[in-house]
């Protein structure tokens, strides 16, 4: 009866300390599933295999495939997934090992009053209480720092650089495993099993102790690295930025040139004193002019609410560019944007709204009737932009994002590609795109 006890609660405490490391909450329906099949493989083991030492091993390997399989439905990284396994599985010795080798130091101190721990608690319910418990503090314990840290560390890093790290801790696991596994056949030479019962502890500290630092080690390298790259990315996404400002000094450059031109057709007809030109220039030129005027002031007034001036400069840009296309651009701004000081998020979002931009643009060339739309508004999660466009053709939503894929010919089709990149490498930005009848929309999310 105390052997099925404890078969069961130190089942459950796998689960919990399991559920700890990784992070991740468990349902109803995981847990029973994982505490039961634990619980099987422990009593199958215990009860079929008379010997000590490879029921242990058969047991603690049966659970670290249980365990992979459980992380393999959430990590998608298999690596990742043996990892959390063994790890759990590390801890879980440990944690018992160090509370058999707290009640040895107390059998020792109190003269024998107290029997060693691990194996002979097993016929004491008190004892096996304490030693659960024991087991249950220090293994939950560990995993709250170890997996706060682990996790701190590795939340940024793609799918590659997780399967690099779970590589590089893996070996270290598995080392420390056979090892521990070693040191059990050790049993039946030993002459005291007080000592035996340190020795273990010592060893899967010491053994634990070395994987902790080479985490610390592995993430700060890494976290170097990633430094390195995104300053790299930062300075590529500067020059862009830079760019767009002197395309927008440009456009605003073209923009006097143009309405000195028409400056200089007044002049002359109020020269040769040419009234009936004169009216008709009016009609013709000074309308649109007008037009023109009223709806960039209306733009601007508009874009006043959105607090990122990087992005603000792109659209001023690309409202002149629209209007010298003779495309229709509309703008509209609910609420007050912005976006708290983050060069990352900041540079990432200015790139990919040029890259829809210029898309959108591109789109409506020789479309009738063309429009280019935009929105801007906040929700729970952060600010949202929608970048909408018509397009007569139903373009296979799937393929945009692939290299060079265009429906404007070749040499084409970088711009969603990189756009889809960026996206990739930057886990505050998504993009969702949609076609509606003759609207091609792309909603840019980006998360605070």
């Amino acid at each position: 009866m105390l052997a099925f006890i404890g078969i069961s609660v130190t089942s459950i405490i796998i689960c919990i300390i399991y559920a700890n490391i990784t992070k991740s909450k468990l349902s109803t329906k995981e847990v029973i599933i994982i505490v039961t099949a634990i619980s099987a493989a422990n009593f199958i083991t215990s009860t079929f295999i008379p010997w000590f030492e490879v029921s242990t091993i058969a047991f603690n390997t049966i659970m670290v495939i249980i365990l992979i399989i459980a992380s393999c439905r959430r990590t998608k990284v298999h690596e990742l997934s043996s990892v959390y396994a063994v790890f759990t599985t590390i801890i879980v010795l440990l944690s018992a090992n160090l509370s058999g080798a707290i009640i040895t130091l107390v059998h020792i101190l109190t003269e024998r009053r107290v029997p060693i721990g691990r194996v002979s608690v097993q016929n004491d319910i008190v004892m096996l209480t304490i030693y659960l418990c024991l087991t249950f503090i220090i293994g939950f314990a560990i995993t709250r720092e170890y997996g706060n840290y682990l996790h701190e560390k590795i939340h940024n890093f793609d799918d590659s650089l997780k399967k690099k790290l779970a590589q590089y801790l893996l070996y270290g696991a598995i080392i420390t495993l056979t090892v521990f596994f070693i040191l059990i056949f050790f049993r039946n030479v030993a002459t005291e099993e007080a000592i035996l019962t340190l020795v273990y502890a010592v060893a899967l500290s010491v053994s634990f102790t070395y994987l902790l630092f080479a985490t610390f080690a592995f993430a700060n390298n890494t976290r170097m690295e990633i430094e390195l790259r995104h300053k790299e990315e930062l300075m590529q996404n500067l020059q862009a930025y830079t760019e767009h400002v002197d395309s927008v000094s440009q456009e605003l450059q073209n923009f006097k040139h143009d309405n000195m031109n028409m400056m200089l057709g007044f002049d002359n007809a109020i020269k040769i004193k040419d009234w009936d030109g004169l009216y008709r220039y009016y009609n013709k030129y000074m309308e649109t002019f007008k037009q023109s005027i009223a709806v960039n002031d209306a733009i601007v007034k508009k874009l006043k609410n959105i607090h990122i001036p990087e992005l603000t400069s792109i659209l001023i840009a690309k409202c002149v560019q629209a209007q010298q296309q003779n495309v229709e651009m509309w703008v509209e701004v609910d609420g007050s944007i912005a976006i708290p000081n983050n060069d990352f998020v900041l540079l990432d979002l200015c790139r990919i709204a040029g890259i829809l931009l210029d898309n959108a643009l591109e789109a409506c060339k020789g479309v009738d009737r063309a429009e280019v739309r935009f929105l801007a508004m906040d929700d729970e999660t952060g600010p949202v932009f929608v970048f909408e466009n018509t397009c007569n053709s139903r373009p296979p939503i799937n393929e945009l994002s692939k290299k060079h894929y265009s429906t404007k010919g070749a040499s084409r089709g970088l711009g969603l590609h990189n756009a889809a990149q960026i996206i990739a490498k930057n886990q505050r930005l998504t993009l969702e795109t949609i076609i509606e009848d003759s609207a091609f929309i792309q909603k840019l999310r980006v998360f605070i």
